[in-house]
């Protein structure tokens, strides 16, 4: 709607909960680079936090084995 000239720059920004110099710059990276401007960069790519594939597989073995019975918040919390 900004483009078309039927809403103000400060309207739209309100619109969308963004300040107005941030509302600037999220226009001219849409200008520059089009809606994959506007994504996030690491939308898509696994967290470098993530845990490893062996600590998942060991504690969902040590919860079936030893914690079946808890519930899943007392069971990280045993593991923990």
């Amino acid at each position: 709607m900004v483009k078309q000239g039927k809403m103000t720059l400060k309207a739209a920004a309100g619109q969308m909960r963004v300040g107005y110099r941030q509302w600037i710059r999220l226009c001219r990276a849409y200008r520059e680079g089009g809606d994959a401007a506007l994504v996030h960069g690491s939308r898509g790519k696994q967290s470098s936090r993530r845990t490893t594939e062996e600590t998942r597989e060991r504690a969902v073995e040590l919860y079936r084995r030893r914690y079946s019975d808890f519930g899943l918040t007392f069971a990280a919390e045993k593991l923990a």
